[in-house]
């Protein structure tokens, strides 16, 4: 309309539409190449992103197998879900395939099957479990581990714990033996302490005749 009003010669309208189309068109090139050069950028920095989460998940997953110490992922009910290689060696398995998709309670010597069962309660009702004491069946020996329990995530129906156990054998072993030594000692001086304190009562009694008070003391 403006160009209509001014009256100008028709090759400069030409000329201006012919501008406006071409600013037009490199507008939208230009647009198009940002637009572009966005989602590149986006890629890549989700592509760096989740590199660096697969890093972390598989520096997390060879932490969690090769720890020394024994491990075990329970589900929300109890049932094992995975065991890192000292949990094997510990229940004297060369797979996690015996130990996957069985109940803590089941793989315990039959004597402490109600108390995991109690600490399996407490699990899944969100309180960790601490420092509690039991054998485990490892292959066709028994041991015992100081187990705990603590929740990972959040508390919930789909809880996961992560249940240590360490393997405390040698201690309860020199334990039971350090009782037993006591025992025997206290059993072989009962006699000869015994037989000191008659004659001691014999001396002091009045058929052994009058002792000084020396002897006495």
């Amino acid at each position: 309309l403006v160009m209509r009003s001014v009256d100008l010669p028709r090759e400069v309208i030409a000329t201006l539409w012919l501008i406006t189309g071409i600013l037009f068109a490199v507008l939208s090139a230009a647009l198009t190449l940002l637009i572009s050069a966005r989602r590149r950028s986006a890629r890549a920095l989700a592509a760096g992103m989740t590199q660096e989460l697969r890093l972390s998940a598989d520096w997390l997953e060879r932490l969690f197998d090769y720890a020394p110490v024994p491990y075990l992922l329970l589900e929300a009910e109890g049932s094992v879900s995975q065991a890192n290689k000292a949990a094997l060696r510990l229940f004297g398995v060369s797979s996690a395939e015996p130990l996957v998709g069985k109940r803590l309670s089941e793989l315990v010597a039959p004597a402490a099957a109600i108390d995991v069962e109690q600490y399996l309660a407490y699990f899944t009702n969100g309180l960790p479990v601490t420092d509690k004491e039991f054998p485990i069946e490892s292959g066709t020996d028994e041991r015992w581990v100081l187990f705990s329990l603590e929740i990972l995530g959040e508390r919930g129906p789909q809880q996961e714990g992560l249940a240590t156990l360490v393997d405390i054998s040698e201690r309860r072993a020199l334990e039971a033996a350090k009782t037993e030594f006591v025992s025997v000692a206290a059993h072989q001086l009962r006699g000869p302490l015994a037989n000191m304190s008659w004659q001691g009562e014999l001396l002091l009694g009045a058929r052994a005749g009058a002792l000084t008070d020396e002897q006495r003391a």
